[in-house]
């Protein structure tokens, strides 16, 4: 029996040595946003080829057994869950087609992983090559997603995010011109038990970068590198100083400026002033005013302080009106200004090409506490009463256009 034993555990192990376990994966190239298989696309005319060469090299050869065959599908990062798991499936799904028109497959081999973002294949691209600013780049790479994996989204991953935002977006643009193309793809993997007789190469594609992926445009910020610490750090947003006036104001002959200043990722503060020092043609038609009315403001759609916002601001404003009736108001003995506050709402959007310049448009509701005198209208005319009155209704309406400034300290740290 030990001798039956010992020859059947040899004749295992040498079976064993005899075959081989291998992938060979073959890939076809897409373009951004595309699903539609493109000859003339990068080298898919030769791909497309190979694939249907290397299959059928396999079913010819009755000494290699197909275990399965895999389509896999692949998505750059620029896009949401969403939009990259439907490119994905679409991608794969029209690689399956094309490739069952040319060569019969049975359907017991086929399998299909959605893969979408290659995160593990990005961090190695970046992780070999010399990019600047490598460990920032791989700092956000290695951090955990928001995107929990049993729920996809029309959010954004927070790594690309951050990607995004990373000095003014010259990263994600270099990332994005030598990278991401390699990564826009559907591949077929195959699976054989394929024995030492044959020699087959596996086919793995590699994502080469091109050869120009080593340089980033010079306009971004030097690392500060002190004895072991890189001390470049990646933000989460990029800080903004903007600059507006509103053109409603001028209108009415109200000359006015506001500064709207970035607080966090979302949150910013917007202080406008308004001054009016002159009569309309005649000393007994005005509207004289000095304020400014500051606002906290919460934008609801992302870092870039676009999109639609809500605020709460507070309100204060001396004031001399008077149209052209019996009498003229203005705040009591020149010493009491109007004061108040409420809440309001906007929309901002971008009007060029470089996104700097935008035009803005608010509308606000308030309460006030203005004190008053009362004037018979003409000129020196006598006081008739000292009186409150509480207004409530509009207080804030704007149609403003702005320049936005990026704020950066040296070193390219925010």
């Amino acid at each position: 029996m030990k001798k039956i034993a010992s020859t059947l555990l040899l004749f295992l192990g040498c079976t064993l040595l005899l075959a081989q376990h291998n992938y060979h994966e073959l890939c076809v190239d897409f373009a951004v946003g595309s699903t539609q298989m493109d000859t003339t696309f990068q080298q898919n005319a030769a791909q497309q080829a190979e694939m249907v060469k290397f299959l059928q090299t396999l079913q010819n050869d009755s000494t290699i057994q197909i275990k399965d065959i895999t389509f896999r599908g692949i998505t750059s990062p620029d896009g949401t869950c969403v939009l990259n798991k439907r490119l994905a499936k679409t991608r794969l799904k029209n690689v399956e087609k094309w490739l069952r028109s040319q060569i019969a497959l049975s359907d017991s081999l086929i399998q299909y992983e959605e893969e979408t973002i290659t995160w593990e294949e990005f961090k190695h691209i970046v992780a070999n090559t010399d990019v600047i600013y490598k460990d920032s780049i791989l700092s956000v790479l290695n951090q955990p997603s928001n995107l929990p994996d049993s729920v996809c989204s029309d959010k954004m991953d927070n790594r690309v995010r951050q990607l995004k935002n990373m000095y003014n977006g010259e990263v994600w643009k270099q990332l994005n011109q030598q990278y991401f193309d390699g990564m826009r793809r559907a591949c077929v993997v195959i699976t054989t038990n394929q024995h030492l007789s044959k020699d087959i190469t596996p086919i793995i594609p590699v994502v080469t970068p091109k050869p120009d992926s080593l340089v980033i445009d010079t306009v971004l910020p030097p690392r500060v590198v002190t004895d072991t610490l890189v001390t470049d750090t990646v933000p989460a947003w990029t800080r903004q100083l903007t600059l507006k006036t509103n053109a409603l104001f001028w209108a009415v002959g109200m000359a006015n400026a506001a500064i709207d200043i970035d607080l966090a990722e979302h949150w910013s503060l917007s202080i406008p002033l308004f001054y009016s020092a002159w009569d309309y043609f005649v000393n007994d038609i005005k509207f004289r005013a000095v304020g400014l009315q500051p606002e906290v403001r919460y934008w609801i759609k992302d870092t870039n302080k676009d999109g639609w916002f809500v605020g709460a601001h507070f309100g204060m404003a001396y004031w001399n009106v008077a149209v052209n009736g019996t009498y003229r108001y203005q705040d009591r003995n020149r010493e009491e200004p109007a004061l108040g506050g409420g809440v309001g709402f906007g929309y901002r959007l971008p009007i060029s090409k470089n996104g700097k310049w935008k035009v803005e448009f608010a509308l606000g509701l308030g309460v006030y506490h203005a004190p008053y005198d009362k004037f018979v209208n003409v000129p020196n005319g006598a006081l008739v009463e000292s009186d409150t009155y509480l207004y409530w209704g509009v207080d804030q309406a704007a149609v403003s256009f702005s320049y936005t400034f990026d704020l950066k300290k040296k070193g390219g740290k925010q």
